[in-house]
């Protein structure tokens, strides 16, 4: 019996490292941010997709700036399938049709250094960055 709960005991120290590990690899790693002077203070994956697919332009009495990372930046394909739940085939038919209503995709900008300048010269402007890169006035209103 001793040899059974020594062996358990090893084993389950193995599942709960493996557990802990898996953890960190699959934590969120970027964020949805706003400058620090954006009114709410977090947002729902659901506002962040239709702020993205400019179907809201405000959230209470906040107008709103979506900014995108370029196409080939990295984390935008993850933003677009965390976020939005699209592939890019279905996101480019999305503005296709958008385009003949006359509504234009989010601003993009071509590094996360774009991003962050953009978040501090418009107001109401929201991005994403990798969680590395967050400032101190910046404002994370969702992490993914």
């Amino acid at each position: 019996m001793l040899y059974f709960g020594v062996v358990l005991g090893f084993g389950m120290r193995k599942i709960i490292f493996f557990i802990l590990l898996a953890s960190s690899v699959f934590a969120a790693e970027w964020a949805v941010v706003a400058s620090s002077s954006f009114k709410p203070n977090s947002l729902t994956q659901k506002q962040i997709k239709d702020i993205f697919l400019k179907k809201k332009s405000y959230i209470d009495s906040q107008e709103v700036f979506p900014v995108n990372l370029s196409a080939n930046e990295k984390g935008r394909m993850s933003f677009e399938d965390k976020i939005l739940s699209m592939d890019r085939a279905e996101l480019g038919g999305y503005w296709v049709s958008q385009h003949y209503q006359g509504i234009t995709p989010p601003i993009t900008q071509k590094s996360q250094a774009g991003v962050k300048a953009f978040l501090k010269s418009v107001k109401g402007a929201i991005g994403y960055v990798e969680k590395i890169h967050l400032e101190a006035d910046m404002k994370v209103l969702y992490e993914f």
